[in-house]
């Protein structure tokens, strides 16, 4: 599915492809699931997930990342942009370029710092890559972050979508 509409009832359910398989959707659900990657060394390490989104009707990447920088803002006290620019998805997949936002907020007393990465995989679809950690950026982090976003590699069939599977 690449939109936000439910399949009608002739559609096949659309599916969503996870580690283990995959799964049909029931109608009238849309797939913002979330991968959570807990490090080994929780103080060393920086957590990493990866979610699916969706763009509101009208939106570019570009404002995407705008209204969810306003969401971060409003939710997560201290929110502070430190930088916004042009990223790669991909070691081999120039074209895969998105947005990266660096960024840090207080948890208590913690700063946390954030790093965030928005790609457009379909129409009005988003992958948003995160590496989030109390340590400060530096160059074991970019190195980490690097390799990360390098490693992706579409499916070997790609119907436009990359979050769905048909089976």
């Amino acid at each position: 599915m690449s939109d936000n509409t439910a399949a009608n009832s002739t559609d096949p359910a659309p599916r969503v492809g996870i580690h283990e398989g995959s799964i049909g959707l029931p109608p009238g659900y849309q797939d913002n699931t979330t991968n959570i990657f807990v490090p080994a060394d929780l103080q060393n390490q920086p957590n990493l997930s990866i979610a699916r989104d969706w763009l509101a009707e009208g939106e570019t990447l570009a404002t995407y990342v705008d209204r969810q920088l306003g969401l971060l803002k409003a939710r997560l006290a201290g929110h502070k942009l430190l930088e916004r620019t042009q990223e790669r998805l991909g070691a081999h997949q120039p074209d895969m370029l998105g947005e990266r936002i660096d960024a840090q907020y207080k948890n208590g007393p913690q700063t946390i710092r954030q790093r965030q990465a928005a790609f457009l995989i379909g129409p009005k679809r988003a992958l948003i890559l995160t590496a989030a950690t109390a340590r400060p950026f530096d160059e074991r982090f970019d190195t980490l972050w690097r390799n990360w976003l390098d490693s992706f590699a579409p499916p070997a069939s790609t119907s436009g979508d990359l979050s769905s599977t048909d089976a």
